[in-house]
């Protein structure tokens, strides 16, 4: 190893010097011999640097097996050869494995192999490495390629050593950002793609979409890689807004915020899917009355008129924009209105709050997120989400005949869904998870109870079936006695907390005088921190006592405080609460002097929290409606928020814990395209 740069890895001669991933580990099976060659994990010499350059082991496997299999794939595709020598130890094979009982076994071993085989199921019959890897995206339907994008992107962008190529239409590839280790081809059959030059050959053709599960999981599941986190899938979008060539000529920007609108289908024979424009020209002509502009998208074939509202609020875009046109109007939008379509995708890949009919479909099994999503569906039907009955790939089809689904869903709801979303006030999700819940247990009755499926997934060996319906019928009782608890102590809980709350409430206001004079003495305390901060970061402009338009003085803060402390550091606000709900408003923090696609916001939060950020353009009065908001997990964050930032704009930043005790917040934010400010105690 010392003398040979080239050696990677040298295991022991006196154990397995090959795998079959068929069976067990140092097996063979008689059919095929092995050609995998593996230094064993009970013990190797490994280069220091070998084992950096390759991140280790994975931790996506179980303990016990297949890791050190992984491993010397790894090894391998990284350019290095495995060696052995005869290293004297005594190893009794298994016998920590064999502690734990038969079935835990049973399930470390075909979860780790079912993840092996995911990984390398070309190369594990081969026995070749060769570092290439083919993920084959070919579908009818842009947005179910598109659903896909994140999470092989991501895979690539952690894997650089894999050489990839992505197999998918022609006109799709000006939505895959590029990478060095990435290539786009565009063959109608997975033919050309042999198995023995390949490490390992994914598609999504075969994909039954209407398993209920979602479908950014049931992707990146079919192409054996990891599903795209929210961190992965922002780190797509900015990919993708970097690489996304600017508007075509004939299109320009509204200059204020606007609505994007698509309600076109034209996969034939999918039911459930599209209720019809009739249906959504209410909900129109209510943003055209607000005086929002709408953007219109679509084909040629649907661009008829729309008569009902205001002409110079619509920008009718059908059949005039490129897929990368489609990117930046709606990473740019302030909603998206409409069905479940590529569109609709695009929109939510980019967190854009979006009203989104349903019929056929169960909408979790389409959102990317739902707390950004108003769903409107048909009431009183239980055939909701038929499609996810089949057990094999098709498309929606309704057995009523009607399409009720449709034609029921009513006008005013989706104004009221419009309403909300404007008004940012959250989604209601949980009829969203009681009918995946609904589809998901259907699932697993047709597959624990079907004699003749393949799948045994929920089957045991020697168990009869009389067992097993009434271990199925048994967990059905529990959980519906579980739900009448829950429904009655939560029925207890609110009348109890009527009760109390009437008596809190004269308690509450002496305590709010008491609180009222602290919170007086601590704003001027604030006032003179973030006086020193600004003449601290050079901005001489800065006046403390300078009034704007409104009279109102430039560094004015006004917040509302519950047992909470607020300082500044730097760029920083460090935000700690120990009381319930404290909300922090900073109101007029700063003026845009120039034109910005977006804010970047950094830090640490030890809770779950909201952002909110108001914008007012130049020549307008505040207005709450005009606000994007995020909700951010606990832990380190990286938020990117899109925003129509013109020159001479105001911004506020809201904080809300969400009713979180004890929240320590630690935010930063940069605002990207700013020159210069006058009052900017926030910007690096």
């Amino acid at each position: 190893m010392l003398s040979d740069d080239n050696v990677g890895v040298i295991g022991p001669l006196n154990a397995p010097q090959t795998f079959s991933p068929y069976l067990c580990n140092g097996r063979f099976t008689t059919y095929r011999p092995s050609r995998n060659t593996y230094a064993e994990g009970s013990i190797l010499l490994i280069r220091s640097n070998v084992f950096k350059e390759i991140g280790g082991f994975d931790l996506n496997y179980k303990w016990a097996m297949f890791e050190d299999s992984d491993l010397s794939m790894r090894i391998r595709q990284a350019g290095y050869r495995i060696e052995h020598l005869d290293m004297p130890h005594q190893h009794f094979r298994s016998s920590s494995f064999n502690t734990v009982p038969k079935e835990i076994r049973t399930t470390i071993m075909e979860t780790n192999r079912a993840k092996f085989m995911a990984r390398w199921n070309s190369a594990a019959w081969n026995g070749n490495v060769s570092g290439k890897e083919v993920f084959d995206l070919r579908s009818d339907g842009i947005g179910d390629i598109f659903a896909a994008l994140p999470s092989v992107f991501s895979y690539a962008r952690k894997n650089p050593k894999a050489q990839i190529t992505i197999n998918t239409n022609k006109n799709i590839w000006s939505l895959i950002p590029s990478l060095p280790n990435l290539s786009l081809q565009d063959e109608a059959t997975i033919t050309p793609y042999t198995t023995s030059d390949y490490d390992r050959i994914s598609s999504i053709r075969n994909v039954n979409y209407s398993v209920p599960f979602n479908i950014g999981d049931l992707l990146a599941a079919a192409l054996g890689v990891p599903p795209a986190t929210p961190h992965d899938i922002s780190s797509f979008t900015e990919a993708l807004t970097a690489s996304t060539p600017p508007l075509s000529q004939h299109i320009t920007m509204p200059k204020e915020e606007y609505v994007l609108f698509h309600c076109e289908s034209f996969r034939p024979g999918f039911q459930g899917r599209n209720p019809g424009l009739a249906t959504f020209e209410p909900a129109l002509k209510l943003l055209s009355d607000k005086n929002i502009p709408i953007v219109l998208l679509g084909s040629k074939e649907g661009s008829h008129r729309l008569s009902c509202l205001n002409q110079d609020q619509v920008i009718d875009l059908r059949g005039r924009t490129r897929l990368t046109d489609l990117v930046t109007l709606a990473s740019n939008a302030r909603l998206f209105l409409g069905i479940d379509s590529f569109p609709m995708h695009v929109a939510q890949c980019f967190r854009v709050p979006s009203v989104v009919v349903f019929g056929s479909l169960s909408p979790f099994t389409r959102l990317w997120d739902i707390r950004q999503s108003y769903v409107v569906q048909a009431r009183d039907l239980d055939c909701l989400g038929c499609y996810h009955a089949n057990l094999t790939p098709s498309i929606p089809h309704c057995l009523r005949g009607d399409e009720a689904c449709l034609k029921n869903i009513s006008s005013n709801d989706i104004c009221d869904a419009v309403t909300a979303a404007l008004a940012g006030t959250p989604p209601e999700t949980a009829p969203m998870i009681a009918d995946l819940r609904r589809w998901q247990a259907q699932h697993c009755l047709v597959h624990m109870q079907h004699p003749g499926l393949k799948s045994k997934v929920f089957s045991g060996e020697g168990v009869p079936l009389t067992q097993v319906t009434d271990l199925l019928y048994n967990f059905i009782g529990a959980v519906e006695n579980q739900f009448d608890t829950e429904r009655h102590d939560a029925h207890q809980a609110l009348y109890t907390l009527a009760k109390e709350e009437a008596s809190k409430k004269d308690r509450e206001i002496s305590q709010l005088q008491t609180a009222l004079e602290e919170k007086d003495l601590q704003y001027t305390e604030l006032a003179k921190l973030v006086s020193q901060m600004a003449i601290k970061n050079g901005y001489s402009n800065y006046k403390e006592a300078q009034a704007n338009e409104n009279g109102t003085s430039l560094c004015d803060l006004s917040f509302k405080l519950h047992e909470a402390q607020i300082s500044f550091d730097e760029d920083k606000i460090i935000f700690k609460s120990t009381g319930n709900d404290p909300r922090i408003v900073i109101k007029d923090t700063f003026y845009v002097v120039e034109d910005m696609p977006f804010l970047t916001f950094l830090g640490t939060a030890s809770s779950l929290f909201t952002l909110e950020v108001f914008y007012t353009p130049p020549g307008t009065a505040f207005s709450e409606e005009r606000k994007r908001s995020i909700q951010i997990e606990g832990g380190s964050f990286n938020q990117i928020m899109r925003l129509p930032l013109k020159t001479g704009s105001r911004i506020l930043l809201r904080i809300d814990p969400c009713n979180t005790p004890n929240c320590d917040i630690v935010l930063t934010a940069t605002l990207n395209g700013l020159q210069q400010a006058e009052t900017l105690p926030l910007a690096n």
